[in-house]
């Protein structure tokens, strides 16, 4: 009966350390916005308690804080990206207004290759190279390539939106219900 009770405590260990292991793995993707949510919680709380003073239903003060931390961190990051956006706007088009004279972007580096493979001509053989079908080749891939980026880019948005959100609903009730 013994070494039956001992294999029996054994199972139940065994299979707690296996379920504690899977239970990390699906909260895993939560981890760092909630931390993040606990790290604002307690940057913000002298500030929610002082709006608390204000507003007594706690629901209605801990919305507040909460919007008021969303606002702080949303508009910074909005100005931000409105920035960068305008800068690159600017540098696109003065590029791309010195290389419409050109015939626009393909054409330029197109010409670039003639000059540089006629340079190299010079020096090597290049009769069997043909640069146009390899830039061109050089150019289909980078646009896959670019093609796959965007498309991770797009699953990141999503990750982001869906680890906001969670944070900020934790950071609701961390100002509801902290103390």
């Amino acid at each position: 009966m013994r070494e039956n009770q001992r294999a029996t405590i054994i199972f139940l260990i065994s299979l707690s350390a296996v379920t504690l292991w899977f239970g990390y793995l699906i909260a895993r993707p939560f981890l760092m916005p909630i931390l993040s949510a606990i790290v604002l919680a307690i940057v913000c709380y002298p500030a929610h308690t002082w709006l608390h003073r204000y507003v007594r239903r706690r629901n209605l003060a801990a919305l507040l804080s909460t919007l008021l931390v969303l606002l702080l961190i949303i508009l910074p990051a909005t100005l931000l990206g409105i920035a960068i956006k305008r800068e690159l706007t600017e540098v696109y088009q003065a590029l791309n207004a010195r290389n419409a004279s050109d015939g626009g972007w393909i054409q330029h580096l197109l010409r670039l290759g003639d000059d540089a493979a006629r340079w190299l001509g010079r020096y090597l053989e290049l009769t069997d190279f043909d640069l146009r079908a390899s830039l061109r080749d050089k150019l289909q891939q980078a646009s896959g390539f670019l093609l796959g980026k965007a498309a991770n880019v797009l699953g990141d948005v999503g990750s982001f939106l869906v680890g906001s959100v969670v944070s900020f609903l934790t950071l609701f009730f961390l100002f509801r219900d902290g103390r």
